[in-house]
């Protein structure tokens, strides 16, 4: 992932969903998080079109990452916590119109 850049463009969305359930699996297990972080974020700013399950996987873990006491571990710098803060609220503004449907 850190030699390739950021290729979500060009993966079917099978192989995107896969690709994002291993990062946010990464993000959990806290490993490599500033690298795989780049990845959820680009997904959502490129506005792939995610599954229902995939959006409130994203919503869980990003808001435990938020959320946790221990973000330091994480070594985020303050554009990387203000990019999750929008792309979680987009999330969430997104997950929330849809399943009111």
């Amino acid at each position: 992932m850190g030699k390739t850049g950021i290729v979500i463009d060009q993966l079917d969305m099978q192989n995107v969903e896969y690709l994002l359930m291993k990062t946010l699996d990464l993000i959990k297990a806290k490993e490599f998080v500033d690298l795989v972080i780049s990845w959820v974020i680009a997904a959502v700013d490129r506005n792939i079109k995610l599954s229902l399950n995939m959006q409130s996987l994203m919503l869980e873990v990003l808001g435990g990452l938020l959320n946790s006491e221990e973000s330091e571990e994480y070594q985020l710098d303050e554009l990387q916590i203000s990019d999750l803060n929008r792309i979680y609220n987009l999330l969430q503004m997104n997950f929330t119109s849809i399943s009111n449907y």
